[in-house]
């Protein structure tokens, strides 16, 4: 049945939902890579990675639209059509989907949980968690908060974790349409927060020598960039759940082309105003810095509740719908599975 006009994703949250999935956790990693791979080999990688999924894209919705099955037609729906002929090539092709979009979760929820975790330390002068490998209570000093990473490395179940679940599991029970606010309330933060940084960075010591035309190291660039933009992947569920009215075309350009242009200045100034340490991202060394404006300090523990909790509820969803369409599993477990891989 034909959805009506009003129904569904609009152009304002359809461009949020496209913007939002691909700034993501490795947008404060660009700054990093200006200065190590330098601003020419980054800024060609962004143009040469937007080209490419624009008419990725393009060619994605041509297939979409020209398959004569009336069914909703997921990415893995695309894979089943090509691939359904060798079972064993689907579901390898499957499963590398489902573990993508769960590895997009974990980054999501690992940032998220490492910077709540902090600001609890630093705001109550301790924090404890509960350790799984072996099982046993852990507990730090605010000091450990100045490295955003309170309690290192260790498998654990914290205040932080809690949080990033009880914020973004409920979200992963609706269906995509349903987080159409959510996601276009978050573009408009993301905006304003990156336009915040663009006018304060000037004014931390910026040194344009921070920013080689070639760095010394390229080897993590090319992944960095296109794990970010491969969130593309959600475009099928974006399609099938979009308003009538909505073009494909325009939206997929202004998404992919703000993200990118929001990529090279968040980079590019970022580099210009820190020296970064090895395996230092922005949220890091904006944290490390002993004086600066209250309100930057104040966007580290924004960040997380902008960009990833509204994104993490989308990855789940996403994950159930193409479990569901391959029939892997009844909509009562998938909805389990996705909602609690969040967790």
């Amino acid at each position: 049945m034909p959805r009506k006009a009003g129904v569904g994703f609009g152009y304002l949250s359809s461009v949020a939902l496209i913007f939002n999935n691909i700034t993501g956790p490795s947008l404060v990693d660009l700054s990093t890579l200006f200065q190590s791979a330098g601003w020419f080999p980054t800024i060609i990688t962004i143009l040469m990675t937007w080209m490419s999924c624009l008419l990725a894209s393009f060619m994605l919705f041509e297939v979409i639209t020209s398959l004569p099955s009336q069914e909703r037609k997921e990415y893995s729906f695309c894979l089943r059509h090509f691939m359904g002929s060798h079972p064993k090539w689907f579901m390898l092709a499957h499963i590398a989907l489902y573990l993508y979009l769960q590895s997009a979760i974990i980054v999501m929820i690992i940032q998220s949980t490492q910077i709540f975790d902090s600001l609890i330390t630093r705001t109550f002068t301790g924090s404890c968690a509960l350790d799984l490998i072996p099982p046993s209570l852990v507990c730090v000093k605010a000091s450990t908060a100045q490295t955003l990473t309170p309690f290192g490395s260790k498998t654990l179940l914290s205040p932080g974790f809690v949080i990033s679940a009880v914020l973004s599991i409920p979200m992963a029970f609706l269906r995509l349409r349903q987080n159409r606010e959510i996601q276009t309330v978050a573009f408009i933060l993301l905006l304003v927060l990156v336009m915040f940084w663009v006018i304060i960075f000037p004014f931390h010591d910026p040194d344009f020598t921070r920013v080689p035309f070639i760095g010394k190291t390229q080897s993590v660039m090319i992944g960095s960039i296109l794990f970010s933009y491969s969130s593309l992947i959600a475009l099928p569920s974006w399609f099938a759940e979009k308003a009538s009215f909505v073009d494909v075309g325009p939206v997929i350009k202004h998404g992919l082309t703000w993200s990118s242009i929001v990529y090279a200045l968040i980079g590019i100034f970022g580099a210009w105003a820190y020296k970064f340490a090895d395996n230092q991202n922005l949220l890091q060394t904006i944290n490390k810095q002993q004086q600066g404006p209250v309100l930057l300090k104040l966007t580290i523990y924004l960040f997380p509740l902008i960009v990833n909790v509204p994104s993490i509820p989308i990855f789940a969803i996403v994950s159930r719908y193409n479990l569901l369409e391959s029939n892997l599993c009844s909509s009562s477990w998938c909805t389990f599975v996705d909602s609690n891989s969040d967790t």
